[in-house]
């Protein structure tokens, strides 16, 4: 697919100039826009969701990181139903769209609710002329889906929603699992969560769990790691806004611990946001230690800041460049230092689909 700018429509008018509320559908579609436009699926997801009702938070999230997962494939679909491309200032609409087009295909929504409901979206982008178009769309799409299925299948990309470039490279590197591998990063990730052990143990939290009838296990070789059987929405689970439990991915909570922390000592995080390790490192060291979190990001560090406040603890941050390290922090001397420096990250397209944007 060529590269177009999504910039949306900001406008919150129907046809007849009232105001109208933003759903969950516009939601998702404004924040799937700007993940287009090049920026992290995590950072404006944190932003969007202040628009969004507690009840729809859910909702909003699975449809934007459905859609970005799916992105190729439901953007295949939506190109062969649309008699004509949209023009390149309607990106809003063709990403409201693919919105529905996720719900037919990917959700238990009724069809009604979710044709209903994608059509209605046209009035909070400001467009409701587009009504009776992202109508006939979805009514071709419930027509016509297993026609549809069958010729996407001829296009591996489209089928796998892999760009081509990735696509090559897989089959290069692995020509016999090359598959395999794509349906893997496709599917859904599993939740993981770190028991803050200042606070709790892993045994008194997963009886936390039981008794609020969430099922989980223990992440073997993860001292603080439980695996949830399904995810749940954070703040439902217990004790999480109290500091109890951070979720974290059971392979990152290994770093902290190679670091063999001891008393007294510094310790600097670098690449830190959205701080997950410092967190970590903090919650296993010594009261005494002092760690210094740097990001390059300055606006990313206060999702670092939010972090530790939920789970009691301090840390001093910095916004700096760790290939050019300069200022207080990089003229500290240190007993530990930790680097998660940013990769190709093609290891958790599961957990961050908008990489294949």
């Amino acid at each position: 697919m060529a590269k177009q700018h999504y910039g949306q429509n900001r406008g919150r008018s129907g046809a007849k100039g009232g105001k109208v509320d933003l759903g969950p559908r516009v939601v998702a579609a404004r924040i799937i826009c700007r993940v287009v436009d090049g920026r992290s699926l995590s950072d404006v997801l944190t932003t969007g969701l202040l628009e969004v009702p507690p009840q729809d938070k859910a909702l909003v999230q699975e449809l934007c990181y459905g859609v970005l997962r799916w992105w190729l494939r439901l953007h295949w679909i939506a190109h062969s139903l649309l008699e004509r491309p949209l023009k390149q200032r309607d990106g809003d609409l063709e990403v409201l769209i693919l919105i529905g087009i996720y719900q037919l295909l990917y959700m238990r929504t009724p069809t009604h609710a979710a044709v209903a409901e994608t059509v209605e979206g046209v009035r909070g982008l400001g467009k409701p002329w587009a009504s009776g178009l992202v109508n006939g769309v979805l009514r071709n799409l419930i027509r016509n889906q297993d026609d549809l299925l069958v010729s996407i299948g001829e296009d591996v990309a489209a089928d796998l929603s892999c760009p081509e470039w990735l696509l090559g490279m897989l089959k290069k590197a692995w020509p016999d699992d090359w598959r395999s591998i794509l349906e893997a990063t496709n599917a859904r990730p599993p939740m993981s969560l770190r028991v803050n052990l200042k606070r709790s143990t892993r045994s008194d939290y997963c009886a936390m769990l039981q008794k609020a009838s969430i099922a989980a296990k223990l992440i073997p070789g993860a001292t603080c790691g439980v695996l949830l059987d399904k995810p749940q929405d954070v703040f439902g689970l217990p004790g999480f806004a109290d500091g109890l439990v951070s979720v974290q991915d059971g392979g990152a909570q290994l770093a902290a611990g190679l670091l063999d922390l001891q008393s007294g000592q510094q310790v600097l995080d670098l690449c830190a946001a959205p701080g997950g390790k410092s967190c970590h490192i903090l919650e296993l060291a010594p009261a005494d230690i002092k760690l210094t979190a740097v990001d390059i990001h300055a606006e990313r560090l206060q999702r670092v800041q939010e972090n530790l406040e939920r789970l009691g603890l301090q840390a001093t941050l910095y916004a700096g460049d760790a290939a050019e390290p300069e200022g207080e922090w990089a003229d500290t001397e240190y007993d530990r230092i930790l680097l998660d420096v940013p990769c190709s990250a093609t290891g958790v397209i599961r957990r961050h689909p908008d990489i294949k944007l």
